[in-house]
């Protein structure tokens, strides 16, 4: 988790810095973002007492 978010904020800096960024980058970034919200959508669910997992 935390190196998730230290990539995503590393990308924020150099955005901010109006640097470039590499395709690969804003893949891997994808990939992180698509995970961190799964993740999230996961926590939600399970907060409302809605998540079922298969045992």
């Amino acid at each position: 988790m935390e190196t998730c978010f230290e990539a995503l904020y590393g990308v924020f800096l150099l955005r901010l810095q109006k640097k470039t960024i590499s395709e690969g980058t804003l893949k891997a970034i994808e990939a992180i973002s698509s995970f961190l919200s799964m993740l999230a959508n996961y926590y939600d669910k399970d907060r409302k007492g809605e998540l079922k997992l298969d045992e």
